[in-house]
């Protein structure tokens, strides 16, 4: 009967996993670009849909769009997203170029993967709600016992505190990432 919520609370760890993945402490990897869009061809497009996205040195990525027409696009998502990196266009495309991190830095990052963390602990705590809904339901139709029921919600209780340690353990490992380069 909730079997399928284990899926929902895979997606939280997911969905965290890909927004951690846009995060830098000064290390550059084309991942930090993921997340990124532009309106191409009427559509909002992820820059990895629309160029090769490599390390050029240890800060600096290249970013070589296959139609020329992005690099403008590119760039000017680039500059006013609010990222704290320079860009730099050339022939080849543009280079994305990463300032190495303060202490002050660090702990500003950290309080955006902490809100990013608790997003994603709101997102379990959402699909626990839909789960414990569909429990209510079911025992409100008569179609589970009262001990079937809590039995249920037991299980998606577990299953909770297995997605929330997850997610901790991710949190965990970004954190270390950020505060030891």
């Amino acid at each position: 009967m909730i079997s399928h919520f284990s899926k929902d609370f895979d997606q939280c760890a997911v969905w965290l996993t890909t927004e951690y993945s846009a995060i830098s402490a000064g290390r550059v990897h084309p991942g930090m670009l993921d997340t990124l869009r532009i309106e191409a061809y009427g559509v909002p497009t992820l820059v990895s849909n629309v160029a090769s996205i490599t390390i050029e040195d240890p800060r600096t990525l290249r970013v070589s769009p296959w139609d020329k027409d992005h690099t403008k696009l590119i760039e000017k998502e680039l500059q006013e997203g609010g990222f704290p990196w320079s860009v730099v266009a050339d022939s080849a495309g543009l280079r994305v170029i990463i300032p190495q991190m303060t202490e002050d830095g660090r702990k500003k990052i950290m309080k955006h993967v902490g809100s990013i963390h608790e997003e994603a602990r709101i997102r379990v705590r959402k699909v626990r709600g839909e789960a414990n809904d569909m429990i209510d339901t079911a025992l409100k139709a008569k179609e589970i016992t009262e001990d079937e029921a809590k039995k249920y919600k037991e299980e998606v209780q577990k299953m909770v505190d297995k997605a929330n340690g997850k997610l901790d353990e991710i949190f965990a490992v970004k954190e270390k990432d950020i505060m030891t380069v």
